[in-house]
């Protein structure tokens, strides 16, 4: 296929590409099984000509600029040739034509002669002029860089046919190099915009009468696009069609039904969607540990073994189980708000450390942290600010003058931090007071006292809590707190994606007024937490227990089998939660000195979901006894809970 010697003017650009696409005329399908095979034999052809040029070649002084060419750039084809065959193997099959090709491969060909430079407004052009005749369906698009590929590939190939007569220069050095050209062109170029622009479920969910959604990040409305491929097979309509149904009906829909997104994952096309219960899953788990617990039973001939054993085999049948679900169950990203500006006034947010005081030089250590947080998430704005929220340890006296030292350094700290920065820092105190039950001078219900203290404080409530240093004013309008452990890092660009999450309209919390308990939408996020690579390294036992090596939940959550499942997850003590939802659910909500355990307590009221594109890294114990002691502390908590 050669490349044109004049490029069409705009008019004609247009016109050729209508004329290419009524002469594809759709008919039947195309595996794409058949398009990786003839990429493989393509790539396969590239592969051997080199190396017989490359052996050919040392033997030359002079050598061709067709050969020159290959020589430096095989590499390329080769790059992009094997991830466009992935992205086409084992999926469904694609529209074919009359003439037996593809749909999408003709017009990607066709793209190919016409733009052979790649530039992206003339591509634009030329999609417009296609979809004219022949709109290209959602995946067609998302597939239309790698059909490219398969035709620059294929343009290759045939290439190195002509150059396998070695010392011929029958091949001119500009047709390779402009296949090389536009090869490196598809890889670093952003394709995002004009796949965007060439989709017509694109424009017609832009129309979003609540117009959230043109603000929605990337990877949400590629998803809400993909939603929409997928009810139109379910619904044996077409892509468009779908879209305008959904934004008809939220035209008509009030709060958050006037989402276009409500009528895609919420009432899908106006029909309920289906929950899934946790009935099921509970019937599996127990139906299983009782089936293996009786074939021991019949193994070893007494029912004892099998009551001895009912329990951790209760435990291995749930790990066995949960392991299949979230490789078989498609997983379910959180929808979330672009924020390019950085987070609104109706989104902010309030960062704080929750940490105890054990030293003068506990201060500064955690305001070091506030600083390092602060220029990781410079990208948030000013609507996120930063702080400690710092009890001291229990003791058998009253606050005296050492523990007021301690706070004062505290202070300082920040208060150096706000001076440096113009403000967006604060240290939040409580006094210990006397606790009867425990005899000993203590913040009252230690953590979980500390954060629904904070939380009246920003209602404006009477509480124990008092703000040291930081401006007051501005805490009024705080929706939203990210809650972090000392030894947790609030990574990159983390708050902006954490807030973005928590102002996407989907999950808006409805609470029940009467349980006063999250029914719908999440109050609460948990977002992936990792293991700290110093903290993992500290020692072998960390190496084998902590991070992408350990066996630990709390440090190794990516996925979630109860979020993917059932759309709720289960939280750890680190994330964002709604300050509103949280006072409505759990202010005076349980009776003091009953709750060890209160992180899954917490996301069960809120309806805590995971937040797995989110990462925060986290410390692990190195020791065995620090380790064992954790765990001996959660699982009092959990038992407590039941």
């Amino acid at each position: 296929m050669n490349t044109p010697h004049v490029p069409m003017d705009d008019a004609h650009l247009k016109k050729y590409a209508a004329n290419a696409a009524k002469e594809a005329e759709p008919e039947g399908t195309v595996s794409c099984r058949g398009l990786s095979r003839a990429l493989g034999r393509n790539l396969r052809q590239v592969r051997r000509v080199r190396e017989a040029l490359n052996a050919w070649s040392s033997g030359q002084s002079n050598l061709p600029g067709a050969v020159e060419w290959l020589l430096d750039n095989h590499y390329l084809a080769i790059r992009e040739g094997e991830r466009a065959r992935s992205a086409f193997r084992g999926g469904r099959p694609l529209r074919g034509t009359r003439r037996g090709p593809a749909l999408l491969q003709l017009c990607a060909r066709s793209a190919l002669w016409a733009v052979p430079d790649l530039d992206q407004g003339r591509l634009a052009l030329f999609l417009e002029g296609f979809q004219s005749v022949c709109p290209l369906t959602e995946r067609e698009l998302s597939l239309l860089v790698p059909a490219l590929t398969e035709g620059l590939t294929a343009r290759l190939a045939g290439l190195c046919g002509d150059l396998e007569a070695l010392k011929e220069n029958r091949v001119p050095p500009e047709e390779a190099g402009a296949a090389f050209t536009a090869l490196r062109a598809l890889s670093g170029a952003e394709w995002t915009a004009l796949l965007e622009g060439a989709s017509r479920v694109e424009r017609v969910l832009a129309r979003d009468p609540s117009g959230h959604y043109p603000h929605m990040d990337e990877d949400t409305r590629r998803r809400y696009r993909q939603r929409v491929c997928r009810l139109a097979r379910q619904y044996r309509l077409e892509e468009g069609q779908a879209a305008r149904q959904a934004v008809e009906l939220a035209q008509r829909g009030e709060g958050p039904r006037r989402h276009v997104g409500w009528y895609l994952y919420r009432e899908p096309l106006g029909r309920e969607e289906r929950r899934r219960s946790g009935v099921s899953y509970g019937l599996a788990v127990l139906g299983l540990s009782l089936l293996v617990a009786l074939a021991l039973w019949r193994a070893a001939g007494t029912p004892l073994a099998a009551v001895l054993l009912l329990l951790p085999l209760s435990d291995i049948v749930k790990n066995g189980l949960d392991f299949l679900l979230v490789r078989l169950v498609p997983p379910r990203p959180v929808p979330k708000m672009e924020l390019e500006g950085g987070i609104p006034k109706e989104g902010r947010s309030l960062c704080v450390v929750v940490s105890l005081l054990t030293g003068e030089d506990s201060g500064p250590k955690l305001a070091a942290l506030l600083e390092r947080y602060r220029l990781a998430n410079r990208d948030a704005g000013p609507e996120l600010r930063l702080g400690i929220l710092a009890d001291l340890p229990d003791s058998g006296t009253p606050m005296g003058k050492e523990g007021a030292a301690w706070m004062d350094s505290a202070r300082r700290a920040v208060d150096r931090l706000n001076e440096k920065y113009g403000g967006g820092f604060y240290l939040f105190f409580r006094t210990p007071a006397f606790s009867k039950r425990d005899e000993r001078y203590m913040g009252w219900e230690r953590k979980r006292g500390a954060l629904t203290e904070l939380v009246r404080l920003l209602k404006g409530k009477r509480a124990r809590l008092e703000v040291k240093a930081g401006e007051k004013d501005w805490l009024r309008q705080v929706r939203y707190v990210i809650t972090l452990d000392s030894d947790t890092s609030l990574n990159v660009g983390a708050a902006r994606e954490l807030t973005g999450a928590m102002l996407h309209p989907l999950n808006q919390p409805v609470i029940d007024p009467k349980k006063k308990i999250v029914t719908s939408g999440h109050a609460l996020f948990q977002p992936r937490v990792a293991g700290e690579l110093e903290a993992a390294n500290k020692s072998f036992f960390a190496k084998i227990f902590g991070g992408l090596g350990g066996v630990d939940p709390y440090g190794s959550t990516a996925s979630d089998v109860y979020h993917d499942l059932f759309d709720q997850g289960t939280y750890t003590g680190k994330g964002v939660f709604s300050v509103d939802a949280f006072y409505t659910c759990l202010s005076d909500r349980f009776p003091d000195n009953a709750i060890l355990s209160h992180d899954l307590l917490e996301g069960s009221y809120l309806r805590a979901g995971l937040l797995g594109e989110v990462e925060l890294t986290d410390g692990c114990p190195w020791q065995v006894y620090g380790y064992f002691a954790r765990l001996h502390r959660w699982i009092r908590g959990d038992w407590q809970l039941l």
